[in-house]
């Protein structure tokens, strides 16, 4: 289904707001069987759909690529949206970021010590290069830096993420993954 979405936003043939209601239909028959069509691995698929229907002002009904007031006021925009997306691979970000899921849940996070209550390490060994704690603002996981919610646990992989990411073929930087990416593969912000 990856494919067909893909097909759909490169195509230039015929209105693009009929593209874009199929476009959307497809993703909102897909949210069924998220996994099974790979829509759990392709976040930018999602929120396409959401600026399509952003770009319409709501969701496009069938007939509506025949209204002249709805081609004249969505098709421009439309067509430039798709244009603009024409660089990510939905069926290629699916598959690398279930790669990279797989191998990370095939090795495991392994408890590498705590944040003690001065927000600093203390780990059962040797530092790895890299170790996820729980954010002191947001409460939500992310990549250590400098400091961590106090008394929160620590998790490296056994590997880096850098190797994760060659190994799937993945470059960060591609339009592809870009703002896709698990987030235990996210770029580290620094503070």
């Amino acid at each position: 289904m990856l494919d067909v979405l893909d097909a759909i936003k490169d195509s230039r043939e015929g209105s693009p707001i009929f593209r874009a209601q199929l476009f959307c239909s497809l993703v909102e028959i897909m949210e069924f069987q998220p996994d099974a069509w790979g829509l759990s691995f392709c976040p930018a698929a999602r929120a396409d759909s959401k600026t399509i229907q952003s770009i319409a002002g709501g969701t496009i009904s069938s007939g509506d690529w025949l209204v002249p007031a709805k081609v004249a006021a969505w098709a421009a925009k439309l067509d430039q949206f798709f244009t603009s997306e024409k660089s990510v691979s939905y069926a290629k970000q699916a598959a690398a970021n279930l790669a990279l899921a797989q191998a990370a849940a095939k090795d495991g996070l392994h408890y590498i010590g705590f944040v003690g209550l001065d927000g600093k390490p203390i780990l059962t060994g040797d530092a790895p290069a890299e170790m996820w704690g729980y954010d002191p603002a947001s409460k939500q996981p992310v990549r250590y830096v400098s400091s961590a919610m106090p008394l929160s646990p620590l998790f490296a992989l056994p590997v880096s993420t850098a190797d994760y990411l060659t190994n799937a073929g993945v470059s960060s930087d591609a339009p592809s993954f870009a703002n896709a990416l698990p987030p235990l593969f996210r770029a580290t912000k620094k503070p």
